[in-house]
């Protein structure tokens, strides 16, 4: 699928960039109805447009792979709360996650910088994400649950307690889950909570 740039503004401009197969890229440059010469004003055009693009998404998953390299997860954390909007600093969450198990110092950078993920909904969905991917043990129990503790909804906090539970072992992790869903204000999901808990002998 081709990442297309426009600008609507005065003269229709656009340009369609598609992948090969071997890293490479095409560039297809419009101007009004027409294909145009990836000329100066083209480039000069997608340099200016590309700093807002990327806070927006575009090329995410690219960035975080650069990002990644270049300055490791320590990196990436900091640049999530520059990020635009809370989708988008969930999203470059999960595209780091994608490049494997990291060592418990990155993990806990990254569930620092859930912090300033603002909706409980992505907040809970990026810590659900990190609980399937990354052990949650002594070295990254203490942050996962500082930041689950701070998801509002009773709902989402307890969905993603359970997500952690599904592979906890250690005695003092599954006591610190314990800590965080006492925060459950609502008896309905404390009781979901309890029932999970029982079903797999935590």
């Amino acid at each position: 699928v081709p990442d297309i740039l426009r600008d609507w503004v005065g003269v229709r401009r656009e340009i369609v960039i598609r992948g090969r197969a071997d890293g490479t890229t095409i560039r297809a440059y419009y101007s009004g109805e027409r294909r145009q010469p990836f000329d100066p004003r083209g480039r000069d055009w997608m340099q200016a447009l590309l700093p807002d693009l990327v806070r927006h998404g575009f090329g995410a998953d690219a960035r975080v792979a650069r990002i990644l390299k270049s300055g490791g997860a320590a990196a990436l954390a900091a640049e999530i709360p520059r990020l635009e909007g809370d989708y988008l600093r969930a999203l470059y969450v999960r595209q780091a996650l994608r490049h494997g198990a990291l060592a418990p110092r990155d993990v806990a950078a990254i569930l620092q910088a859930t912090r300033h993920i603002r909706s409980d909904y992505e907040r809970a969905q990026t810590l659900i994400g990190i609980a399937r991917t990354q052990p949650i043990d002594a070295a990254t129990a203490p942050e996962f649950f500082r930041a689950v503790d701070t998801v509002q909804s009773d709902y989402e906090q307890r969905r993603a307690l359970t997500a952690a539970a599904r592979t906890m072992s250690e005695p003092a992790v599954i006591a610190e889950m314990f800590r965080s869903a006492s925060g459950l204000g609502s008896d309905y999901e404390q009781a979901e909570f309890l029932r999970m808990a029982v079903s797999r002998k935590l």
